[in-house]
This record gives structure tokens, sequence and C-alpha cells, in this order.
């Protein structure tokens, strides 16, 4: 599908991606008017004429992850009743994404998510680096997900990057295939963390696998929330005689105050996609944020 043929609408937590998707595949952008009713229900509306077209529709399930999410089925129910030939749902961060296992007797979100986007009328689903690859078979409809890994890849080529001083490190064994995805690209060694999490936002480094000694190195994740991983694990590193961290990850979440301890921590740099808006307030001069909409534009709509 080209994207100059489709309608695209953002909501209110797509706003700056669809900016930037604009820019990089010269789409032209409407907005879903969303409302509150005085008991805090939202609503949503299409106020152009969409009969018969394919519609692109932008939202991240970012915090307020609630009200986002629903902003995003309103929205898409909204586009489907005014006879929309499609609805496609580019959604760079897909919150809930993490609570995708069976344990003990909680819900699998990721799943219910899933059902709930299909059933407000969602066809195709786009979206940036999932925390799982089994999240795509709960869904219905097709979903394609890209990776940002290439994105890091080029930032570290076009800063110097040598490969022998560099090692690619995945900060739990989750993340090893992006690590060595990454590592791949750059050509160089891969380390990884083995962390034990006793409960949820809690974690503890246990040992190092690989060789860090006298490297920098890159940790590569797809979501930082709480933080504590990252700074847990770079801490461990740099006891282990790492030279600097850098850490990439495509989903700034930062919950609580994770800035104030990533800005604490040994980390020099921090480096994010675009998928999120972070905060003005929670902006630090470590943090560096990287554009993915163009690759987006060139896999999904080429």
């Amino acid at each position: 599908m080209k994207i100059s043929e489709a309608k695209v609408f953002f909501c209110s937590a797509g706003c700056g991606f669809a900016s930037a998707l604009s820019k990089a595949s010269g789409c032209a952008l409407s907005s879903i008017k969303v409302g509150r009713f005085s008991d805090g229900e939202l609503f949503a509306s299409v106020e152009e004429e969409v009969h018969g077209r394919q519609c692109v529709l932008i939202q991240s399930v970012s915090a307020p992850a609630n009200d986002n999410l629903m902003e995003l089925l309103l929205a898409a129910d909204a586009l489907k009743r005014a006879a929309a030939a499609s609805v496609i749902a580019v959604v760079p961060y897909l919150g809930y994404c993490r609570q995708d296992k069976r344990n003990k007797q909680e819900s699998i979100a990721a799943k219910l998510v899933a059902n709930i986007m299909v059933k407000s009328g969602i066809d195709e689903v786009f979206t940036v680096d999932l925390h799982s690859k089994q999240i795509e078979g709960f869904f219905d409809v097709p979903v394609y997900c890209i990776s940002g890994v290439p994105v890091f890849a080029d930032y570290f080529k076009k800063t110097g990057f040598s490969a022998d001083e560099f090692v690619v490190v995945a900060p739990d064994f989750g993340a090893v295939r992006r690590a060595r995805e990454l590592a791949s690209i750059l050509g160089c060694d891969i380390a990884i963390v083995d962390k034990h999490r006793p409960k949820a936002n809690v974690s503890e480094v246990m040992n190092v696998i690989g060789e860090v000694n006298g490297k920098n190195l890159i940790i590569v994740d797809d979501i930082i929330d709480t933080a504590g991983t990252v700074c847990n694990a770079s801490f461990e590193l740099m006891e282990r005689g790492a030279r600097g961290i850098y850490v990439c990850a495509s989903h700034a979440v930062l919950s609580g105050s994770a800035e104030k301890k990533i800005e604490k921590s040994m980390i020099k740099e921090m480096i994010f996609l675009n998928t999120i808006e972070i905060p003005a307030h929670k902006m630090i001069d470590k943090f560096k944020i990287l554009d993915v909409s163009l690759l987006v534009a060139r896999e999904f709509f080429r």
C-alpha cells in the first residue's frame, strides 16, 4: 500500500510520530476528534469523509496506557462506522505487551488487548519491536513488526565506531535475539547479563557471560521502564572493567523517577527511538532520540 493513497489519522499519543512520518513519507495528516464526558468517559469522532478509503490510524499505547488504548479503540470504531474500507493501526509502542505469558491465575493482557483491537475494527497492525515474537500470534489479523536495531546500528557507525572496542550486551536472556542482531550488523562480540527478577520491576544481576573488561558496551533492550535493570547492569559491568556504557532501547516508558536513576548511573548515553514522546520534565542530557519513522515508511508503505 502507498501511504499517499490512504487517509492518515492520529490520536493524542501519536501526534509526534505522525508528524515525523508525514515528513518522511510526504503524507498529509488528519486528527481524530477525541473528547471526554464529565464523568471521564472518552469519545472519538471522524470529521472527514472516509467512505471506501483505506485509513491509517497512528497511536502509541503509552502512559496513560488505559486512556490511549481506549482512544485507539474508539477511533478505529469511528472510522469503521464512517464506512472506511479498512483501518490500519500504526502503533509504535504497544502497551500491555509485557503481559504475554501464562502465570498462575493472572490475566494475559497482551492477548486480551489483541482481541479487543481486532473487535474495534482494526484490519492490520504495524508496530515497532514487540516485547516478544509470540504476540504477533495473539492477533487474528496481520501484524507487521519492524526492528529498530538498524537505526541504532546506523547511529553508532556515524560516531567513529570501532568494532574492536565495543561489545553488545543483552541485559537478560530475553534480549539475546535483539543483541545478536545488533552485534551482527556492527561486527561486535556479544555478552549476556544473567539476572534474577524476584518480582515485577525489580531485578538483580547474578552473572555476566562474555568478556567485557576494557570494552565499551552497548546494552540493547526493547523497553526502559523503571530503569532498574539497566542501571544495575551498568554498575556490575563497570565493576567488571567496562570502559563505558551506552544503552539502546526502542521504547522510553520511563515510569516513576527512571530518568533520575539514569542521570545518577554510570551510563554515558541512552538512545531511544521516537515511539513514545518523552515529557519535557523527564528529558535529561544523557538521552538521544532517533527517528524510526523513515524506516517505518520504507518498510510498511512502499
